[in-house]
């Protein structure tokens, strides 16, 4: 290493100076008109993608991505009711009636699905629960006092429902007393 440092000190300005020779030129022009002879099929091949090609296709992917996002949250939104106060939120006695109804109702609703009569009162079962999920929220919005009155027609909505079934229920055994007796479910009323 030290013979090449001495070799480029000693003989510095002829670095300096000096200019290739010409026929390095020409050796480096013949190159390229030789390279410039070759068929396009014979020269290796870039491939030149474009900006604007490659945007699109940025594009179009976020746009399918947020396109499926939105119907996510759509679909995800739509199978899903709000949490809307029942008796058990207010208190536990409320929790302890409203428990009761429902015991008492689903009883019921059984039984009938057991003498194949809940067509006949499905209608009525599903408006009143349309009526309860409206005072739901009636609750939600009423001012601080005055929550008795809606608390009292969920009552109401209750015993109406269990009235319903219970109605139909006296009607299916009275009208057919065998009917009642094969499915071994006595109810007392």
């Amino acid at each position: 290493m030290e013979e090449l440092e001495k070799f480029i000190r000693e003989n510095r300005k002829a670095f300096d100076t000096g200019q290739p020779p010409a026929s390095l030129w020409k050796g480096v022009e013949s190159a390229l008109d030789r390279q410039a002879d070759i068929p396009a099929r014979e020269k290796p091949s870039a491939k030149r993608v474009s900006l604007h090609f490659v945007l699109r296709r940025v594009a179009a992917a976020a746009a399918i991505l947020v396109i499926g996002i939105g119907i996510g949250f759509y679909m995800n939104g739509r199978n899903q009711e709000p949490d809307l106060l029942t008796l058990t939120d207010l208190s536990p006695e409320h929790a302890e009636l409203e428990s009761y109804y429902q015991n008492q109702v689903q009883l019921r609703t059984q039984q009938l699905v057991n003498y194949r009569q809940i067509a006949d009162v499905q209608p009525d079962l599903e408006q009143l629960d349309e009526v309860y999920r409206e005072l739901q929220k009636e609750l939600e919005q009423a001012p601080k006092g005055s929550e008795v009155q809606i608390i009292q027609a969920m009552i109401d909505n209750y015993k109406a429902k269990l009235s319903i079934l219970e109605r139909v229920l006296e009607r299916v055994q009275y009208t057919d007393p065998e009917l009642s007796n094969t499915t071994g479910d006595e109810i007392s009323i």
